[in-house]
């Protein structure tokens, strides 16, 4: 009987989370084998280890497998997504969880927005939504600002996720270089 489960996570939170025995995990660990045993650790540092185990006392979304190679394929589709995870708090993913299930509503990306350097652009929320992070394709200066050219609302100076808490309105977005950006936002 396996004795460690890892399941995949419906929703909108799929591509951050996985369920690691009833707790959400994100998705920034590596799947490998070592013999007959699957080993999960994370992929910044191979030394902090969250399963290390036989193949067959894992239950990987429901089925235990007895091929290590196969297993670890399907858990690496579950643990690993190259997109940067958003980082939220407690409460914000309460909010979002309540409503995911709304067609057209909870977490979303919005269009791509293609900045061109030191040229500010005015972002303007689609309505009954608030602005939650902004996803920066490239390494650049972003500013984010209530005004042209302000940073008060924040910058990220690298290719990442810059999470923003729930803005609402409209704000200015100035880059030194020409990148592309991707708001996230909680439409309610």
């Amino acid at each position: 009987m396996a004795t460690h489960k890892v399941n995949s996570v419906d929703g909108e939170l799929s591509e951050y989370v996985f369920d690691f025995g009833g707790v959400l995990a994100l998705r920034n660990f590596t799947a490998r084998t070592n013999g007959n045993r699957l080993i999960i650790h994370s992929n910044e540092n191979a030394n902090f280890t969250i399963l290390d185990a036989l193949v067959d006392e894992v239950e990987i979304n429901g089925v235990v497998y007895d091929n290590p190679a196969a297993a670890q394929e399907a858990l690496q589709r579950l643990v690993f997504n190259p997109a940067v995870p958003v980082i939220m708090t407690e409460e914000e993913r309460k909010i979002i969880q309540n409503f995911k299930n709304y067609l057209g509503k909870g977490l979303l990306s919005d269009t791509v927005i293609t900045l061109e350097p030191n040229k500010s652009v005015q972002y303007v929320l689609p309505q009954n939504s608030k602005l939650f992070a902004i996803e920066l394709k490239a390494d650049c200066l972003l500013k984010i600002g209530r005004e042209n050219g302000a940073d008060d609302l924040g910058e990220i100076d690298s290719k990442g996720v810059l999470e923003l808490g729930f803005l609402d309105g409209e704000i200015w977005l100035t880059s030194d270089k020409e990148v592309g950006l991707t708001p996230i936002i909680y439409r309610f």
